[in-house]
């Protein structure tokens, strides 16, 4: 059994403790003055990122030590404060919504059907009065998901709203906590365990996306842990069943489906199929042939308002687009604008696909990896906090230990802190100029050269 000193023996340092209380005041002076979040998570990168370049010497080890440590601490507590304050809270987006289309699922009603939800809030028992964008955009459209989805949001239905609003909260903290666990185990990011475990807390709570996540009671974690076990070994047959569990989730999943297909990945293709089928059998047996039918007879989207995909949250091509058309006045423009869309879209998928298959060869996890900057582009309803799902590719560029890499993404991360849309395209273009290139990607530098002959 180790002691209790050599548990904690990296922190007994004088420059560990000097440069972590240095940083948990400067960092605890920000929350205090309220500086605005974008900028807050401009600071927290580029400390994040100088610990990244300052850990490649090993002199820097327990200066890295302390700083990662404070900004650790002061990120938990922030994390902590939010939910212990509003741990009861019952949040109209996105809690809310969750709930009534559960309940709907539950009660065994036509949940895609508006007329359905007419009185539901009546018996729900709100401890407020549900807003009117609330209204047009979840009671007269109702459920907005695919069938399938209903299989993780009827179990809130079965129980009361209180209750459901602290199970759900708990469902996202612990998820939170296990893709934490589940990316310390599958990157090796460092040879001391300390700084590895402070690395992976730090750029996964400090994310915008992992905050607004939690706030929301969002299910981007529940999406990110079948994604990293789906990184984990994506040729093995398990992906192709974690690949049609994350689609239950949301839909956007299914674009990742393609690297299966244009890689010729049989194995995981032939066990996504049948998972899905299993998963359409269940569904239709629980919420009945018509519940399922009607999703395609009467899709919700054709009912969902038309603001809601140009809002500034939602950061896929079509939002953003439809908004540069709108604020530059290119009215006759933003007519067309599904067509624009739709014609990029294809253009790209088809760069995507040839990328990926010119990557596959040196290393099919990158293959992989290129279509989670796709799927952001190209979903329709992806808003800003989906980013999360670009964490496998942030810890892969970690990984590396390389000064390029450690630049890239300390300018991917930066221009997230602006949008999500601009960061997403961005990776894509580098990992399609790459791909076409042929210059293997993810590799040091030192090799990089070597391979350039």
């Amino acid at each position: 059994m180790p002691n209790l000193k050599s548990i904690f023996i990296p922190f007994i340092n004088r420059s560990t403790v000097f440069s972590y209380f240095l940083t948990l005041v400067f960092l605890s002076a920000l929350y205090l003055v309220h500086i605005q979040k974008n900028l807050l998570f401009l600071v927290l990168v580029l400390l994040l990122c100088s610990c990244l370049f300052l850990i490649r010497n090993k002199k820097s080890e327990q200066l890295v030590l302390g700083m990662l440590s404070g900004i650790a601490t002061i990120v938990i507590a922030y994390y902590l404060y939010q939910l212990v304050s509003t741990f009861t809270d019952i949040v109209e987006w996105d809690f809310l919504a969750f709930y009534v289309y559960g309940k709907a699922g539950a009660d065994g009603l036509a949940f895609y059907d508006p007329t359905s939800f007419t009185n539901i809030l009546t018996t729900i028992h709100l401890p407020f009065s549900a807003g009117s964008d609330f209204n047009a955009s979840i009671i007269q459209v109702g459920v907005c998901y695919p069938p399938t989805t209903m299989l993780l949001l009827a179990p809130l239905g079965y129980l009361d709203l209180e209750t459901a609003n602290v199970v759900w909260r708990l469902f996202v903290l612990s998820f939170l906590i296990i893709d934490m666990v589940l990316i310390y185990r599958i990157y090796k990011l460092n040879q001391s365990k300390w700084i590895q475990a402070l690395i992976v807390i730090v750029l996964t709570m400090i994310l915008p996306g992992s905050s607004t996540t939690m706030a929301l009671s969002q299910t981007n974690f529940f999406l990110l842990f079948f994604l990293l076990l789906i990184y984990k070994d994506p040729d093995n047959w398990k992906a192709g069943i974690f690949l049609a569990l994350a689609i239950v989730v949301k839909p956007i999943a299914a674009v990742w489906g393609i690297y299966f297909l244009i890689n010729r990945k049989w194995k995981p293709i032939f066990s996504s199929v049948i998972t899905g089928i299993l998963l359409v059998l269940i569904t239709v047996i629980w919420f009945g042939f018509d519940n399922f039918l009607t999703f395609f007879t009467s899709p919700p989207t054709s009912r969902i308002p038309g603001d809601v995909f140009i809002e500034t949250i939602n950061q896929s091509m079509n939002a953003v687009f439809s908004r540069i058309s709108i604020q530059l006045g290119f009215n006759s423009l933003f007519s067309y604008i599904n067509w624009i869309v739709l014609s990029v879209s294809i253009i790209l998928l088809l760069l995507t696909c040839i990328a990926s298959r010119r990557l596959n060869t040196a290393n099919p996890k990158a293959a992989f990896l290129i279509f989670l900057p796709l799927s952001l582009l190209i979903y329709p309803g992806c808003l800003m906090h989906y980013a999360v799902l670009l964490l496998p590719l942030f810890f892969s560029m970690i990984l590396i230990k390389d000064r390029t890499n450690l630049v890239f993404l300390t300018v991917f991360l930066m221009v997230l802190s602006l949008s999500s849309f601009a960061v997403s395209f961005i990776i894509l273009l580098v990992f399609i100029t790459y791909a076409f290139l042929g210059i293997p990607i993810f590799t040091k530098f030192k090799e990089l050269k070597a391979f350039q002959g």
